[in-house]
């Protein structure tokens, strides 16, 4: 399909370098704080930006000097092996990091990780109706926290009830994350571009150092990147001819059933369901120029951008509804649903003494709700209605929270070095060596983040010079997550736009 370039992706590609640049200017400026030598780590990555960009000249000189991409055109099946011999000791080498990761830093399940993980056992055992009263009240207040127990539930009639299988298929869903990434950049810019995604997302520390909890992040992660590849298939419609229009339809409904899955694991996949109507809708596919009853059915019915859109919206909603009612059915309550499952989350990112963070007294004030209405669907317009009084509060009170949140979320990537800290540290299970390598960590992470944050703003300023594709729906997405963050309580595990400019 066809998308034209208009002033709202022209607005979006403004706005988004706008994001990313005010998020590397918050990330540099953390560098080193508190160190003994606060500006050595911001020495060192400059120093590492100069030393890379000149063994990137080098490399991209000799690359051309040497003829290579000529030689790849030419010997299309020694490279097809090389690539995929590349392609299988990356992913290779990222499971046995991971799995040697979960090995020798064992955690245990707390906080929400140990109520997926109980969740799971009960909804596997058959006793959550039971045992899990109080848990059978949070998940008709969140929906969404049943998602990934149901999967840990399936998987633990085979491992039993076993921290190590969940842990272990979360590598499975973290190295599926990196290769469907690469089959995305491989459609997109080629075979460089899509090597360099593979080890950037391969190698990601955070993304590795988070793989020893039971979280449903990576689940979730697994199933958008398929979204985000049926997406871009849909665009570039490629291997689709006259003969199999039908195709196209089968697509459209996979898509939007696979992002009502993923619904059940994380709200914010509506993001991306927003971001692919804007893409999409005032696309067009190019017919051929001939009698209008010639042309297949199939093909005439999505032809236009808003057909398709309305095809994927209404799976979505349908299959949506589907889920809520298993959910309710399963806990035996009437459950929050739509957006006022919404109300809790934008009290507390609105809760300028907490900073948008979780705290007693909007927790205390949902469930009084909760206990007054006997229903989770009045307990979170409750707290929506008290959340839309705190939006009207002093405008320089409302700013100076929104910048805040912003700086949490984006201003640096060592959530998963420091939470291994935290956790460790409450089991007792945090030795000398470990601190020392998780503090490590930490600035090697915000170094690694630092370097990525710059590349996509590059990527962007070349993405806008190029036709639109696919790339707008991930700018859009991580736009509308950076809105979502400042009006709600919300802390996931982002993944950086494919770095398209490698190719150039």
């Amino acid at each position: 399909m066809k998308i034209r370039r208009n002033w709202f992706n022209i607005f979006a590609m403004v706005i988004y370098e706008i994001v990313i640049l005010y998020a590397l200017t918050c990330t540099i400026g953390k560098l080193g704080n508190g160190q003994e030598y606060p500006y050595l780590l911001k020495g060192r990555w400059m120093l590492f930006i100069i030393i890379a960009t000149i063994l990137v000249f080098l490399f991209g000189t000799l690359w051309t000097r040497l003829g290579m991409r000529e030689k790849m055109c030419r010997h299309t099946k020694t490279a097809g092996i090389i690539e995929a011999i590349s392609v299988f000791a990356v992913i290779l080498s990222g499971t046995a990091i991971r799995i040697w990761y979960i090995n020798n830093m064992p955690m245990k399940p707390l906080s929400d990780y140990k109520t997926y993980f109980e969740i799971a056992q009960m909804l596997k055992a058959g006793t959550l109706l039971e045992l899990g009263t109080g848990y059978c009240d949070y998940v008709a207040i969140f929906p969404h926290v049943l998602g990934y127990p149901r999967l840990l539930a399936f998987l633990f009639h085979f491992s039993g009830d076993s921290v190590m299988a969940a842990l272990y298929l979360n590598v499975f869903f973290a190295m599926g994350t990196v290769l469907i990434s690469w089959i995305i950049t491989r459609r997109l810019v080629g075979r460089m571009g899509a090597f360099f995604t593979l080890m950037a997302l391969n190698f990601w520390p955070s993304m590795i150092l988070y793989n020893n909890f039971v979280a449903g992040e990576y689940y979730f992660t697994f199933l958008f990147v398929i979204c985000v590849l049926i997406f871009t298939i849909q665009l570039q419609g490629r291997g689709y001819t006259h003969s199999h229009p039908w195709m196209v339809v089968v697509e459209l409904i996979f898509l939007g059933v696979l992002m009502a899955v993923d619904a059940t694991i994380r709200p914010m996949i509506m993001i991306y369901v927003v971001s692919i109507i804007l893409c999409m809708i005032h696309a067009r596919n190019t017919l051929p120029v001939v009698d209008k009853n010639d042309i297949p059915l199939g093909s005439r019915a999505t032809a236009m951008g808003w057909q398709r859109c309305l095809i994927v919206l209404f799976v979505y909603l349908a299959v949506s509804k589907i889920f809520t009612a298993g959910t309710a059915y399963t806990v035996n309550r009437d459950i929050s649903g739509g957006t006022s499952s919404f109300g809790y989350n934008l009290l507390v990112g609105l809760n300028t003494d907490s900073y948008g963070g979780w705290n007693k007294e909007d927790a205390a004030y949902l469930y009084k709700s909760l206990d007054a209405t006997g229903s989770a669907q009045e307990a979170q317009l409750t707290c929506r209605d008290l959340a839309i009084q705190r939006l009207k509060a002093d405008p320089d009170v409302l700013l100076n929270l929104f910048v805040h949140k912003f700086e949490v979320l984006w201003g640096n990537d060592d959530y998963g070095a420091s939470w291994n800290i935290l956790f460790m540290d409450q089991q007792k299970n945090l030795t000398t060596q470990r601190e020392k390598f998780l503090y490590n960590m930490m600035d090697i992470s915000d170094l690694y983040y630092a370097t990525m944050l710059l590349l996509a703003g590059i990527a962007g300023i070349i993405i806008y010079r190029k036709k639109v594709d696919a790339t707008y729906s991930m700018i859009l997405m991580i736009l509308g997550t950076v809105v979502l963050h400042l009006l709600w309580r919300i802390r996931i595990v982002i993944i950086i736009m494919y770095f398209r400019f490698w190719q150039y």
